[in-house]
């Protein structure tokens, strides 16, 4: 049986989340975690923003795709 457009979509929204993540840990986490341990906090501060923007991009995203896995299942 073929697999539903909102199984595909799903999947997009999970692999856009695990990329977002990937960014985090390799760009901004890095900066933050040496500004810290060398008591920069205004260069920590950039580092933050920019961690808590893209975690709340992940939190709207997660929430797409439980809407997503809802509305698939209803049609």
């Amino acid at each position: 049986r073929a697999t539903g457009a909102s199984i595909h979509l799903m999947t997009a929204i999970g692999l856009v989340m695990a990329l977002v993540y990937a960014y985090i840990v390799v760009a901004p986490h890095r900066a933050l975690k040496a500004a810290v341990a060398a008591s920069r906090w205004q260069a920590a501060a950039p580092a933050m923003a920019t961690i808590r923007r893209l975690v709340g991009l992940n939190l709207a995203l997660g929430v797409v795709a439980i809407a997503v896995a809802v509305l698939g299942k209803a049609s």
